[in-house]
């Protein structure tokens, strides 16, 4: 009766998981309310097993801590109400995202429906943008979202999946798929002439041209490919990207003068509460407080690093990092283990994913935005599955 009512939550976890996926690009309300149910699926599995079936117990150690940095800080918060809100989103939502999905996408048939499902709504997503700047001229795109930094860190995202898909497989018809979807990500990702999602794309490209160095046979060849490709992507960049890139260095602009006073009001706020933080949400609860002279009116401190210091302090961050690096260096093993094409496509473009949004949050609080961080907790996951897959098909090997 007990293994009949969890597979009866596992499917209905399944398809609470395939609706997420559908509605991540599209409805910011649809993912908080698909996120919510799936907590709820997840608890009452837990309530009826005790546990967790099937997730290494290694990752619920940075789990567990940055959950309880979470409510630590949200303890000393000046504004608890605010705490309690930002403490269950983005913390509590992305936890939860990353947890089910690695808990699911535990088959080859799932994860490679998952896989389709983001790709073809992204590149909905996607499409839209490229239109909004050529035939409704916008000059910056937002596609169905609010704001063209966090599309911009969501078509990242997509643009690396792609590229991770692109390198892993062997056949020509999905490597032309895959090329596609590609070039469609990374030109809706310029068209929002974000430069951070776009210097986040530059460098997991490095990432990737350093790996695919280190293993090439023969490494002229991939050098002169890589310079081609480069070369061709500057020509067909438009002028405005390189005019807002010339104004990186000037000081004097807007943009980067009220980066400069947010950067500086996030770590004066992390240095009066450096263990615990503000608490979840602090950076604007607390802004007034803390406001420099000539900053203006902002909610966020446009550095996902800098934004957790503020707010979570010392051991939030720590946990944070520790999460993050056990989940990429489980990920990273996978490369030269993974005997699929797709299982090393995921692992890959999560990785180079992982860059991206990594580099972007130095000048950016993307990451901690719903459509970018729930996007990435769902790469994570699915790339985080593959290990436990194997781990429980050698078990399965071994045990008489």
């Amino acid at each position: 009766m007990q293994q009949r009512t969890l597979d009866i939550l596992d499917k209905v976890l399944y398809g609470l998981i395939i609706a997420l996926f559908v509605v991540i690009p599209f409805s910011e309300a649809g993912i908080n309310i698909f996120a919510g149910l799936i907590l709820i699926v997840l608890v009452a599995t837990f309530v009826i097993t005790r546990s967790v079936r099937g997730l290494d117990r290694g990752i619920w150690q940075p789990i567990l801590a940055l959950l309880i940095a979470g409510l630590l800080s949200l303890f000393f918060a000046a504004d608890k109400g605010r705490g309690l809100h930002k403490f269950l989103s983005p913390l509590v939502k992305y936890v939860t995202v990353f947890v089910a999905v690695a808990l699911t996408a535990r088959t080859d048939s799932r994860r490679r429906w998952l896989t389709a499902i983001m790709l073809v709504t992204g590149l909905i997503s996607a499409g839209y943008g490229i239109y909004q700047y050529g035939w409704l001229s916008i000059r910056r795109v937002y596609s169905f979202s609010y704001n063209p930094n966090v599309v911009a860190g969501y078509f990242a995202v997509l643009t690396a999946l792609s590229v991770g898909l692109l390198t892993g497989v062997k056949s020509r018809l999905w490597q032309f798929v895959f090329s596609c979807t590609t070039l469609l990500g990374l030109g809706a990702t310029v068209v929002t002439f974000s430069r951070g999602a776009i210097i986040g794309l530059v460098a997991s490209g490095f990432v990737l041209f350093t790996m695919l160095m280190s293993k090439a046979k023969n490494k002229k060849a991939v050098l002169v490919v890589s310079l081609i490709i480069c070369v061709v992507l500057v020509a067909l960049t438009p002028d405005m990207l390189f005019q807002r890139f010339r104004q990186i260095a000037d000081l004097e602009n807007s943009s980067n003068r009220q980066r400069i006073l947010l950067w500086q009001t996030a770590w004066d706020m992390f240095l009066d509460s450096p263990i615990v933080g503000q608490g979840p949400g602090g950076f604007s609860a607390q802004y007034e407080k803390f406001r420099l002279p000539g900053a203006g009116d902002f909610v966020s401190a446009h550095s996902v690093f800098l934004q957790v210091l503020a707010e979570l302090g010392l051991l939030g961050f720590g946990a944070c990092l520790w999460l993050g690096v056990l989940i990429c260096r489980v990920i990273y093993a996978q490369l030269s283990t993974s005997d699929q094409d797709l299982e090393f496509g995921i692992s890959l473009g999560t990785l180079l994913a992982a860059v991206t949004v990594l580099i972007h949050g130095l000048v950016d609080t993307a990451f901690l935005r719903t459509l970018v961080g729930t996007s990435m907790c769902c790469l994570a996951g699915l790339a985080y599955s593959i290990g436990l897959h194997h781990k429980d098909e050698s078990s399965e090997t071994v045990s008489p």
